[in-house]
């Protein structure tokens, strides 16, 4: 869906756009823990590196955001359940499968909000809070190296 022309058309801008500039302003004027209670409300809209970016949390932060959100489980459709009750792949099949959806979603994290990642991937909630913790993680460590940190030891 989010490659339609009506989907980029609306959400890059109209709905962003005008969200991100309401986001900035109201970061900038509240309190560290208020900043954090927009970033976990913002997981459905915006991707996690921009809600990282407008609400002005480190990437600490970003973790525990993350950790303390609950996201709406993926609930399987009628295709799913074809798919697993016809016979035609087996278990070992069915796990490539899901480890695809899981590779897909992880790339998607950069661009694409929450509630979409689960139902477009068709992903547990449980399993993108692991890809968001492990995204948070390698681009704090990006970010320390890029800044000279943690050479020389």
């Amino acid at each position: 869906m989010r490659n339609s022309e009506p989907y980029k058309i609306g959400y890059n801008e109209g709905f962003e756009v005008g969200f991100v500039e309401a986001l900035k302003i109201i970061s900038a004027k509240v309190s560290d823990e208020s900043r954090m209670q927009l970033a976990v409300n913002c997981l459905d809209y915006l991707p996690l590196p921009k809600i990282i970016e407008h609400c002005r949390i480190s990437y600490h932060q970003a973790v525990e955001v993350v950790e303390q959100s609950e996201f709406i489980e993926y609930v399987k459709d009628k295709f799913d359940s074809y798919v697993e009750n016809d016979g035609f792949f087996n278990e070992e099949d069915m796990k490539g499968i899901y480890q695809y959806r899981l590779e897909s979603a992880k790339r998607d994290i950069v661009d694409t909000p929450v509630s979409e990642i689960i139902s477009g991937s068709k992903i547990l909630s449980k399993d993108l809070k692991k890809l968001l913790i492990e995204f948070v993680e390698e681009q704090e460590k990006a970010g320390s190296k890029d800044r000279g940190e943690g050479e020389g030891e």
